[in-house]
């Protein structure tokens, strides 16, 4: 009796050791702590589910613009309208995406939040690089090249930030991205801005509707 409770002893003090090794970490404001659990509250899953939706419509209206454009379908002064819409709409979406970021700093952020910030930061990043490394090698900037591949990475993204608010849906819209930016390198820039917009509608629209509808129903 005496050898168990001495090995109990050791492992509750082993346990103590661990947690003042590995502390959690809180806010210095709020005393709460800093990240939360996995789970995302409903709040959280409507504010995510907008931001794809936003992100979707814009980029699904702009390419929609260019297309107009760029094969002539309307008058220079409906063109030149369409052009200075594109431009506003990235405009409102960069504005209200920055102030979704500044509204939550501050507040506790979940893991699964983290890991979603990390992602679509390096997203950003790496495209960056890969322009840059396109650049370097080819001595110009093919776009029919560089677009398949910036699709591939936007996919990837999904179908990690599916996975993190496992919503299967999210997944499945990724998974129909990258099959879009398969099928983009077989065909020109334009018709490859049309994969780009309907893999939009499929993996940010849509998952990012339900999303929204599921946090507001909660």
């Amino acid at each position: 009796m005496k050898k168990l409770s001495a090995i109990c002893k050791l492992g509750n003090t082993t346990r103590d050791m661990e947690k003042e090794d590995h502390p959690i970490k809180t806010d210095t404001n709020t005393g709460n702590p800093k990240y939360k659990d996995v789970q995302i509250d409903a709040d959280r899953l409507r504010s995510y589910g907008l931001i794809f939706l936003l992100w979707g419509w814009t980029n699904s209206i702009r390419i929609l613009f260019d297309y107009i454009i760029k094969h002539n379908y309307v008058s220079i002064q409906l063109r030149q309208i369409l052009e200075i819409g594109g431009v506003l709409i990235v405009i409102i979406c960069l504005v209200y995406t920055s102030y979704f970021l500044w509204k939550q700093k501050g507040q506790p952020l979940s893991y699964a939040g983290l890991l979603l910030r990390y992602i679509w930061v390096s997203l950003i990043l790496v495209m960056m690089l890969i322009n840059l490394i396109l650049n370097n090698e080819l001595n110009t900037v093919n776009y029919d090249l560089q677009h398949p591949i910036f699709m591939a990475i936007i996919a990837m993204s999904v179908v990690l930030s599916g996975a993190i608010l496992r919503n299967r849906i999210l997944i499945s819209g990724g998974v129909f991205f990258a099959i879009c930016a398969f099928l983009s390198s077989y065909v020109d820039l334009i018709d490859q801005r049309v994969l780009e917009g309907i893999g939009w509608i499929v993996a940010f629209v849509l998952p990012g509707h339900l999303m929204y509808s599921s946090g507001k129903n909660q």
